[in-house]
């Protein structure tokens, strides 16, 4: 009896160690300071990718958020990567899609992380920003 109470313990141990373990990571998360918005109008709607085949494609993470105001601080937890690209565009009509005029050109505000080009589409080249490394938040300004 008194080997499985032992037992009991170590693993009681083990779980609270690796709790604690992914409570500490969960607070270390980079974070997304995001910029420049139209303040508490709308929904935040962020893209993060991981791989640059698919970017555009297949994002790693999403997420959706009500606008609380100009600035948005965002945590993006649990990626194994070294790079991220972010993409982001404030839904104001509620639609979830960015919408665009008749030859293409956005209508709501949008947004990218690293230095994307000021006409067309972002591109991953442009994007991309350290995420395992990140002391800093990741800017996204719009």
């Amino acid at each position: 009896m008194k080997k499985y109470l032992v037992a009991f313990i170590a693993a009681a141990l083990v779980a609270l160690v690796a709790w604690d373990t992914k409570a500490q990571t969960a607070s270390a998360c980079p974070t997304l300071n995001v910029t420049g918005l139209k303040a508490d109008e709308g929904v935040l709607m962020i893209a993060v990718y991981t791989k640059s085949e698919e970017f555009f494609k297949k994002a790693a993470w999403m997420t959706a958020q009500k606008v609380s105001g100009a600035s948005m601080q965002i945590p993006v937890c649990n990626l194994d990567v070294e790079e991220i690209a972010i993409t982001a565009f404030q839904d104001m009509n509620g639609n979830q899609k960015l919408d665009m005029n008749p030859i293409g050109i956005p209508t709501e505000p949008y947004a990218a992380s690293g230095t994307p080009a000021m006409f067309g589409a972002p591109t991953w080249k442009d994007t991309k920003v350290a995420y395992k490394a990140a002391t800093a938040p990741i800017a996204v300004k719009f």
